[in-house]
């Protein structure tokens, strides 16, 4: 792999996961006006709107086209569904929180490819996946304990539990679509396609106002969520996963830097140390399939 290759990588990484800290952050400041079913809204339609322009002025027009509209569908009922209960989660228990428990993603989507998908799993794989639930209980501990840390809910590590299974049967099925042949960028426009049509319904219902004080935090909601689908879908083109699984875990410190200045939030010493087994856990992972390879 080409040096500058490697390097534009790991710059896109950085600012993928960059991107998805300040979206949290933008979504934490909307939770006080706006539910997770129209934030979610707000952050699809706007994405859709700039991909659906992308699209039609690069006259790349094959794009909309899908052999898969079955998976697509389904791909798109489960992520809009995740990315709510994401940024629920953002508005229930501190930033860096929420990113520690995401960490596991990685973990449940080796548990389900086992469970699923049939793939072989030896005691380093089953090691991982056993080390990341040891981790989640740790990070429960104090909503279990009712301990007190007054800004740690029992809902909102559980809703962020549950986000983390839903994205990694998204991951299950990214992949199922990738062997398809489907293209990432046919992907991204289903999914906002199909999850603002679901989310139209009951918002509009409801009707959504629109704040002229919260525009600059719904413009960088928006901003960063789109920036985080481009970012990564680059650092993947142009790198190796094992190459940037280490600078994914630097989220964690732009999280807790974040949470810090603007509500205050200082992680606990359970959060710290789940997501010290969290990262050991991936990295054993990466490594091992790097080097059965």
């Amino acid at each position: 792999m080409p040096k500058n290759s490697v390097h534009f990588a790991i710059f896109s990484i950085l600012l993928a996961d960059i991107s998805i800290v300040l979206m949290g952050a933008f979504a934490k400041d909307l939770a006080p006006h706006y539910s997770p079913l129209e934030v979610t809204f707000l952050r699809n339609i706007t994405a859709l709107i700039a991909v659906t322009a992308w699209i039609i002025l690069s006259k790349q027009f094959h794009l909309f086209k899908t052999t898969r509209l079955k998976g697509q569908i389904w791909r798109a009922i489960v992520g809009t569904m995740d990315v709510v209960l994401v940024f629920w989660s953002y508005a229930l228990i501190p930033l860096a929180m929420v990113t520690t428990i995401l960490f596991i993603v990685p973990i449940l989507t080796l548990a389900l490819s086992i469970l699923f998908l049939k793939e072989k799993a030896g005691i380093y794989r089953w090691g991982a996946v056993i080390a990341g639930f040891i981790a989640m209980v740790v990070l429960s501990w104090p909503a279990i304990s009712d301990s007190t840390h007054d800004n740690i809910s029992l809902l909102g590590v559980g809703v962020a539990i549950i986000a983390s299974v839903g994205a990694a049967f998204i991951q299950i099925m990214l992949r199922s679509l990738g062997k398809a042949g489907e293209p990432a960028m046919t992907t991204i426009f289903y999914f906002l396609l199909i999850g603002s049509l679901i989310l139209a319904v009951p918002v509009l219902i409801q009707g959504i106002h629109l704040y002229t004080a919260l525009a600059a935090s719904i413009a960088g909601l928006c901003v960063t969520g789109l920036g985080n689908q481009v970012f990564k879908t680059i650092a993947y083109q142009k790198g190796d996963a094992s190459l940037l699984a280490p600078f994914r875990y630097l989220s964690l410190i732009w999280a807790t830097i974040l949470g810090y200045i603007i509500w205050k939030e200082i992680p606990t010493i359970e959060t710290l140390i789940a997501a010290v087994i969290i990262i050991a856990a991936n990295l054993l992972i990466v490594l091992r399939e790097k080097h059965s390879k």
